[in-house]
């Protein structure tokens, strides 16, 4: 105890001005003014990196199991030594000071030791009595992780390439002997998602584990790969508990602090940005694979906010790579839970966004791809003829439901995962899913929806739905064809003719365009020219008018036409 204290002492809190410590802690460690220019100059004269090193070494020394001197080991005992709330002042100043200066050397590598040292005192006995431990200061230190990608976006503040990759691969072995000491930390703190800054915590953790760093310059991979399988431990540790049992709530945490990630990435096309999509995404698979029936809430409830969340929609491009990115992640899903997004993505191809609905219906374009579903008389046959709408319904009701539309996640996972238990999803369903890649659908459901978007408010739209329907046409698909004639129903001129004719007269000369090729593929079907093939002249049901559908789990408006 001698030696940590003869370290902290160099430190000469006594000379901190109390007025500074109390405003660093009446703003909860958020905000820290300049150090007063006494304690500045003093701390000139110091050699804080030695401190900090020798302040940890002494900690360790003192808490080693086998080193046993009688004397009591805890904060009860140092508390009334050393001023405590002074010291963790300082230690947070250090911290933010070096995330405010990342490209100076000096201020990012004290930033390191002085969250270390905090580490090294939250393992002595007592901390929470104490209240060493403070969830804002926790999660604040670590943006440290954060420091090689701060360095990476700032490549131009170097020399050459060189030097940015020496300076990150200095910075990366730093970060492996301070994520050990973290991980140490993580075990001993036990947090739950009802915790304060939990979910800062995790999305902290989550920063570096992207893989831009190695794309982008000549970085030790070895080590990076080290400092990363920590980190990945770590949210395991924060996942599973002290019970080793995976929190349901703490997984949803975990893939709310992925969306943002995967949002942003899709945003920009950069190849940069398409490596760290790939990363996300297979983790995000594997988390899924990992913890099966606990994870599956929170991943669908991910899948239907990259549907809903507006960042970039409004470009083509990023429209086509939030798809590709929801299409790919779909497939890793039970069959139970696949059916229920299709369900839920026919619902958000009616609603009030234009957005929303384009990327709904892009989705559900590509969707056409799969098998079709088992017909009822013969479940073992493929007909593609599934057109059920009370199966439909029923579906729709046992959809989660989310009162605010602008949460992630809810309080409570029962309210948004149903519970029937004749539609219950086993964990052994859930853990092959990787390689669970074919998946059925009711193509007459989906192109249904396809053909109501042909009387869409936006322009656009009603453009898509009409070269979707023509690219359907063409296919040589039986399920699609067999929906396709469904959806033409019956008499001399078919739904799909008369809908071709009253869009050539569209306002809008990309729609008539659009209808014109429509009436041409119909004409290029027919036997004679004159008569539409019986494909699509005889047979199917009536469709009816369009009819309103609710919005679940993100609550998107009213319907439009």
């Amino acid at each position: 105890m001698a030696e940590i204290l003869n370290e902290i002492n160099k430190l000469c809190l006594e000379s901190l001005s109390t007025d500074w410590v109390d405003s660093v802690y009446n703003s909860e460690f958020l905000e820290f003014g300049d150090l007063p220019e006494e304690y500045e100059s003093l701390l000139e004269s110091l050699d804080i990196k030695t401190i900090f090193q020798d302040t940890m070494n002494a900690c360790d020394s003192w808490l080693d199991p086998n080193f046993n001197d009688g004397e009591e080991r805890s904060w009860s005992v140092i508390s009334h030594q050393i001023k405590h709330q002074s010291l963790l002042s300082l230690l947070a100043y250090f911290i933010d000071n070096g995330s405010k200066n990342v490209l100076t050397k000096e201020h990012r590598n004290n930033a390191i030791l002085a969250a270390r040292v905090y580490y090294k005192l939250l393992l002595i006995p007592g901390y929470k009595v104490y209240h060493i431990y403070h969830s804002q200061l926790f999660a604040h230190s670590l943006v440290c992780l954060s420091f090689p990608k701060t360095m990476c976006d700032n490549e131009d503040n170097y020399f050459n390439a060189r030097e940015l990759s020496c300076e990150v691969n200095y910075l990366i072995k730093k970060l492996g002997k301070f994520v050990t000491d973290l991980k140490t930390i993580i075990e001993t703190l036990q947090l739950k998602p009802s915790d304060m800054n939990f979910e800062d915590i995790m999305s902290n953790l989550v920063d570096i584990t992207g893989g831009a760093i190695v794309n982008k310059l000549n970085i030790d991979k070895i080590e990076l790969a080290n400092v990363s399988r920590t980190i990945y431990e770590m949210i395991d540790i924060l996942i599973c508990g002290s019970n080793q049992t995976p929190n349901p709530l703490s997984i949803q945490v975990l893939f709310k602090c992925l969306l943002p990630k995967l949002i942003s990435a899709s945003v920009d096309s950069r190849n940069v940005h398409n490596v760290v999509r790939a990363s996300y995404v297979t983790y995000s698979g594997l988390l899924l694979t990992k913890y099966g029936k606990a994870a599956l809430n929170g991943y669908t409830i991910l899948l239907q906010h990259l549907c809903y969340t507006l960042d970039g929609l409004e470009r083509a491009e990023v429209r086509t790579a939030r798809v590709s990115l929801v299409v790919g992640l779909m497939s890793l899903l039970p069959t139970k839970s696949y059916k229920k997004i299709v369900t839920w993505l026919l619902k958000l191809s009616s609603t009030s966004k234009i957005s929303h609905r384009q990327v709904a219906l892009e989705i559900l374009s590509k969707l056409l791809s799969n098998d079709p579903e088992p017909s009822k008389d013969n479940p073992e046959s493929n007909s593609g003829n599934t057109g059920n709408t009370n199966e439909s319904t029923a579906s729709e009701n046992e959809m989660p439901e989310q009162a605010n539309d602008t949460e992630i996640i809810g309080e409570n996972a029962e309210e948004q995962l149903p519970t029937n238990d004749d539609d219950e999803i086993t964990d052994e369903e859930v853990s092959n899913l990787l390689m669970q890649r074919a998946h059925v659908i009711s193509h007459s459901e989906v192109l249904r929806a396809v053909y109501e978007r042909v009387h869409d408010t936006s322009s656009t739209i009603r453009t898509r739905a009409l070269a979707i329907l023509t690219d359907c046409l063409q296919s040589e698909v039986p399920a699609i064809k067999e929906a396709m004639q469904e959806l033409s129903g019956e008499g001399e001129v078919s739904r799909l003719a008369a809908l071709g004719a009253r869009c050539v007269c569209d306002e809008r000369a990309v729609v008539r365009k659009a209808a014109v090729g429509l009436i041409h593929r119909l004409i290029a079907n027919t036997s004679d020219g004159q008569t539409p093939n019986k494909e699509y002249a005889a047979g199917g049901r009536s469709w009816g008018s369009p009819h309103s559908v609710d919005f679940l789990v993100v609550t998107p408006g009213q319907r439009r036409a």
